[in-house]
């Protein structure tokens, strides 16, 4: 696909994630519009792009933001847990009727792209999780997800050209402060410790870079419409892992509060489907993005 001159509207597009996507495709020559609402924005793109303040509840601002786009990916929602557990009505408002908006106004498209999370998955009944794992995500930001991955087969049924992505846990630069990484890293600067609840969670961390490349690909490749993709390293570091990795790095000392913690206990994504059709695979290594990580907040 040549991506030169053609029409990609972002939702979500100055967040962590939609920043670095919006960046890889105005390289290669695509016309950005960029749709937040910048209440939380603090990653904007660097980059020659359309801007458009809206909401994506709202059906009038959205239709008029993504008419006429050739591709759109809907990155958008309330991707804290925590704060979709404090507001959960809030949440479901936003990641699950503002996705049937967006997708609404995307009817035109020839390609979209939704971003759902491997919280739909719950605890592990087998690992690493491919596609057909079982769906048994608990919280209020996993049940809003699933919620929302129903609305995109609802528009699948009437013929919209999407693609529904389970992100698992991507890291990098620019990531809401709220998260693992950023925390963690912020208090070793900050303090010169590193504290952790609990060692034992395992997740599967990607860095930025690789989910943009996967991303990219997903649009460029046929036999990805209509289909369900995991991204992810497809490698499972416990939390007690990744603060050690860090700690050295930074130079200070980790001390482990044996807290309990909730969510997954595990998730490691299978991401073999996502290989066979698009050829992806991820090219950062997990310590490499760690040091790119560390070396930005630096």
């Amino acid at each position: 696909m040549n991506w030169n001159g053609v029409v990609v509207t972002v939702t979500g597009g100055a967040g962590f994630l939609g920043s670095h996507l919006v960046e890889r495709l105005a390289a290669r020559g695509a016309r950005l519009r960029v749709l937040d609402t910048l209440a939380a924005a603090h990653a904007a793109p660097n980059v020659q792009a359309e801007f458009i303040q809206a909401d994506i509840r709202d059906p009038q601002q959205i239709t008029a933001a993504i008419a006429g786009s050739e591709v759109v990916f809907h990155l958008a929602a309330i991707a804290n847990p925590r704060a979709c557990e404090g507001q959960p009505g809030v949440a479901f408002d936003v990641n699950v009727a503002g996705t049937k908006q967006v997708l609404e106004a995307a009817r035109g498209a020839r390609r979209v792209v939704f971003l759902s999370s491997a919280a739909v998955y719950g605890d592990p009944v087998r690992l690493p999780m491919d596609e057909g794992h079982p769906l048994h995500g608990q919280d209020v930001y996993a049940r809003s997800k699933l919620a929302a991955e129903q609305v995109c087969r609802m528009y699948l049924r009437r013929g919209l050209p999407l693609t529904i992505i389970r992100n698992f846990n991507t890291f990098g630069p620019r990531q809401s402060p709220a998260l693992l990484i950023p925390q963690v890293i912020t208090q070793a600067l900050q303090t010169g410790r590193i504290d952790i609840r609990n060692r034992e969670p395992i997740r599967d961390y990607l860095y930025v870079e690789d989910l943009v490349e996967a991303l990219r690909m997903v649009v460029e490749t046929d036999a990805t419409r209509a289909e369900t993709l995991n991204v992810g390293s497809g490698l499972g570091i416990q939390t007690g892992t990744l603060a050690d990795h860090l700690a050295a790095l930074l130079g200070v000392p980790v001390r482990c509060l044996d807290q309990p913690v909730t969510g997954s206990r595990a998730l490691i994504a299978d991401t073999r489907k996502l290989r066979r059709l698009t050829g992806w695979a991820p090219t950062v290594p997990f310590e490499e993005g760690l040091a790119r990580t560390v070396a930005s907040y630096r």
